[in-house]
């Protein structure tokens, strides 16, 4: 409608602009005309006054201006000679020449007697003119005035009109008829597409608000809406109104990463995301959390002091048959605690944290309630410190090992070596927390050496001939010079038995200390022992490691093996690794397999052995091999 009634507007204009124009025309042709018959007359007159006057008298000149209105005057004799001679007047402007050039052009007269030039006056013509385009001028704008309010005064009355009936159609969800039945239509169908696109944002901003506090992964809330949430709780009025804290930790994310591949890692924190909502289903007005990689979290409001026996026999029941199809030391553990509006988001984190980790030195899958408000920030930390300092002391700790199966001649067989810790009551205790906690107390190098020293004493009683056992060293360990010169003493009491060991490295602890990992891997060679970069093949930059280290074996990255058949470019990508590591006498193998099809094409890439689940799974020290047709691998020597 505003386009139309513009449109009106500007035609009504253009048509006053050609009104005010055709005007402007018609006194400009007036004025020509005028100057016409103004300089016919001139010449007439002038020419028979001059005949009758023969005078060189400037007095006369300055007459005949007068006169005839002539802005300058010269008359000379048939010799040339002059007789009068004067000019008064202004000459004419540049813009009133050119419109009457013909007419202001100076004039030329001769007689019988004389011969003379003159220019006429036009000062007085130019100064009509001016009046009468002025006056059009004015006129126009006048017009054009009238013209602006006149639209203004009816496009005011429609806009008016058009409000009332948008005004009904949002208050009553229908339009009344109006005056304009096309507008009207119009405003039916603004109307459906109006509330179409109000549907589609209001789609998309609830996508995007739940994209923005979910975690991708398991479908929960993410980190900071647990902060929200919490500090809304206990920002609330209700000071004697108690509500449930819950922590879950899914204690072996990173053992299922390292043998079984992330894939199935991700499968695993999913499985364990799903139990939590499934038993926040009876509860109202309680949510889940993914807090990060393997920590979770619930808020329940208002329930009552049962909640947190039955809550966490529920979660046992349920992770203890998730570790059997798993087959996992255990699925994750739980920390409950109570808490009421006024505490601080500090302290009740920090007594879930201590809930958390008492249940971790308990049963396994097990759960703790917290329930006391008197607690050091950090005394969950402080609890698995001692915790720590009991199995060093007690030296509380059992070996597994997971055979290597080789995929061409050997000589030597090789089993690598893990160690699962034991708590006061003889209970599982979770390996990843307690080496994590021991990192963070400056423990690791001695539970290090405790693991050592238990491999260094069993090993006489419980390897086969020439097997050789593979130790896994942590950062800790690489950049500790006390616990690398505690190290090369043990291992030259006995080189014979320092020959039988493998100390694995993870590639990016030796890349990130490569001063220290060339130091590690000279004193390995000094002891006779051999040496091996695990997770290797995560960059090019893997190649440099061949050439400052010269390590015996490598153990490709568990996330080279993801569709392994699919992915061409890490098919290629290993192929280039068995290459180069062929021509440097180092064995590859490759870590995480668990299905036939990945054996068999690794075979046909000249892979030298394997390790995973379809080879064997973890066992006791004391628990024989149970994996069929093992072909154990040998050292590179051997090839």
């Amino acid at each position: 409608m505003k386009k139309t009634y513009r449109l009106g507007l500007f035609l009504g204009l253009a048509s006053w602009l050609a009104v005010g124009l055709l005007l402007a025309l018609l006194a400009v042709i007036r004025t020509g005309q005028q100057l016409d018959s103004d300089a016919q007359r001139v010449a007439d007159g002038l020419t028979g006054q001059l005949y009758r006057q023969q005078s060189d008298d400037p007095a006369a000149a300055q007459s005949l201006l007068q006169r005839w209105d002539l802005a300058w005057l010269e008359v000379r004799d048939t010799q040339k000679n002059t007789w009068l001679a004067g000019g008064q007047g202004v000459a004419a402007p540049a813009w009133f020449k050119g419109l009457y050039a013909a007419a202001t052009q100076p004039q030329h007269l001769t007689t019988s007697h004389a011969l003379f030039n003159y220019q006429l006056n036009f000062a007085p013509q130019r100064q009509a003119l001016l009046q009468d385009l002025g006056m059009i001028a004015a006129l126009w704008l006048l017009g054009s005035l009238l013209l602006l309010l006149s639209h203004r005064q009816v496009l005011g009355r429609l806009s008016q009109q058009l409000q009332r009936q948008l005004a009904q159609l949002l208050d009553q969800n229908e339009v009344v008829e109006g005056p304009l039945p096309s507008v009207t239509d119009g405003l039916h169908q603004y109307q459906q597409q109006w509330q179409q696109r109000l549907d589609e944002l209001q789609r998309a901003t609830e996508n995007l608000a739940r994209q923005a506090s979910s975690d991708p992964l398991t479908s929960l809330y993410n980190r900071e809406c647990f902060r929200r949430d919490l500090t809304e709780i206990l920002q609330t009025e209700d000071q004697g109104q108690s509500h449930y804290l819950v922590m879950v930790r899914a204690s072996s994310l990173q053992t299922v990463n390292e043998l079984r591949g992330h894939a199935v890692g991700d499968k695993y924190l999913q499985d364990v995301a799903n139990q939590l909502s499934r038993s926040l289903r009876p509860l109202a007005d309680s949510q889940a959390y993914r807090l990060s990689g393997s920590d979770f979290a619930m808020l329940i409001r208002k329930n009552s002091s049962q909640l947190p026996n039955l809550l966490g026999r529920e979660l046992k029941q349920a992770f203890d048959g998730k570790q059997l199809e798993y087959e996992l030391e255990s699925v994750a553990f739980t920390g409950i605690t109570l808490f009421r509006p006024g505490q601080s988001p500090e302290e009740v984190i920090a007594r879930a944290d201590l809930a958390l980790a008492r249940a971790q030195t308990g049963e396994s899958n097990g759960s703790y309630y917290q329930e006391g408000s008197d607690v050091e920030f950090l005394q969950g930390e402080s609890h698995w410190k001692r915790v720590i300092m009991e199995v060093i002391e007690h030296k509380s700790l059992v070996l597994m090992r997971q055979p290597i199966q080789s995929l061409s001649i050997a000589n030597h067989n090789y089993h690598e070596i893990f160690a699962r810790f034991i708590g006061r009551e003889q209970q599982s205790l979770p390996t990843e927390t307690l080496l994590a906690m021991a990192q963070r107390h400056d423990l690791l190098v001695k539970v290090e050496q405790l693991i050592i020293e238990t491999i260094v004493q069993k090993y006489p009683s419980y390897a086969s001939p020439g097997q050789r056992w593979g130790i896994n060293l942590s950062s800790s360990a690489l950049t500790s010079n006390a616990f690398l010169v505690w190290l090369e003493r043990l291992l030259l009491r006995d080189v014979t038995l320092a020959a039988s060991f493998v100390f694995e490295v993870e590639e990016d602890l030796l890349d990130r200390n490569l001063a220290a990992s060339r130091r590690l891997f000279e004193l390995m060679r000094r002891a006779g022992s051999r040496s091996s970069i695990s997770k290797f093949g995560k960059g090019l930059a893997s190649f440099r490691l061949y050439r400052e280290l010269k390590p015996d074996f490598v153990k490709l990255d568990p996330s080279l093996l993801q569709n392994l058949e699919q992915e061409s470019t890490n098919q290629q990508f290993i192929r280039m690794i068995v290459e180069l590591s062929h021509r440097m006498g180092c064995v590859v193998v490759a870590e995480g397999v668990e299905k036939l099809s990945e054996k068999q094409l690794l075979e046909n890439m000249y892979v030298d052995a394997i390790q995973g689940y379809l080879v064997a799974k973890p066992a006791p020290l004391t628990d024989p091999v149970t994996a069929p047709h093992l072909d154990v691998l040998g050292a590179s020597g051997g090839r």
